[in-house]
């Protein structure tokens, strides 16, 4: 990898850039998953361990199993789990599970509550970790693709970004790197959004959920046909970048006469 400031030898008018595909994308962003995940939930079981529990969480890589508990619910709730989420064995969660059903005419709405346990099932006021996947996930992707251009998944396959007004430059301009994630995420999440609307101002019901899921369906699926077809995905467009092999191909120009 590069300093991010270095600027390599410029594109001739015969050269231009290969987009990279489908499957070294996917490879790629594989191995950056495993690079960030890994780490933090092994933190996560040590610090479940060493805490009794006052910290708690999943970044994958996690089991959950859940038994009913032989007690009565508190009012509005119609039955009790109790959960654990296990890594290789190891603790990393433990959970209440307090499930409220309701119907109205053909509708059933459901709901649940949690609350952390300790190691030897008593409430605790546990930390949940969860949203530092996120943060850590973004944050290396950000400094790896303004820094370098290439994460260590991209490094691994010989994918890198490039700025499109600058594609000589290795690395991408901080902005843009921030904006490509975030842009990324929107997309992403979409097609959630009637699901999400409903459940924020309505109630969780099966209509908006099988509207989120068809949406989902519909719109990744264009994604991954842009990207199979070598051309920019739609927030790669919006910040300006592009994902290409390390391979450059020659154009055979005529020579004016």
């Amino acid at each position: 990898m590069a300093d991010g400031n270095e600027i390599i030898a410029p594109i001739s008018s015969a050269e231009t850039w290969q987009r990279a595909g489908f499957w070294h994308r996917l490879i790629a962003a594989v191995i950056d998953g495993f690079t960030v995940a890994l780490p933090l939930q092994i933190l996560v079981v040590i610090l479940f361990l060493v805490t009794n529990g006052h910290v708690q969480g999943s970044a994958g890589f996690t089991t959950t199993r859940c038994v009913a508990v032989s007690v009565v619910p508190p009012p509005g709730f119609n039955s009790t789990r109790e959960c654990r989420t296990s890594f290789l064995g190891f603790d990393t969660a433990h959970t209440l599970v307090l499930d409220s059903v309701s119907q109205d005419g053909t509708v059933n709405t459901s709901s649940s509550t949690k609350y952390t346990l300790g190691p030897d099932g008593r409430p605790n006021d546990a930390f949940i970790i969860d949203g530092f996947y996120w943060v850590l996930s973004l944050t290396y992707l950000i400094i790896l693709e303004y820094r370098f251009g290439q994460t260590l998944g991209k490094y691994i396959v010989s994918i890198r970004t490039i700025d499109v007004d600058v594609p000589e430059r290795v690395g991408i301009p901080l902005k843009k790197a921030v904006f490509r994630q975030l842009a990324m995420l929107v997309v992403m999440m979409l097609p959630l959004l009637p699901a999400l609307l409903s459940m924020l101002f309505i109630s969780l019901t099966m209509t908006p959920i099988i509207v989120s899921l068809l949406l989902m369906l519909a719109w990744y699926l264009w994604i991954i046909i842009s990207i199979v077809e070598r051309r920019d995905p739609i927030y790669d467009q919006l910040a300006g970048t592009a994902v290409i092999t390390n391979q450059i191909l020659t154009i055979e120009t005529t020579a004016p006469k």
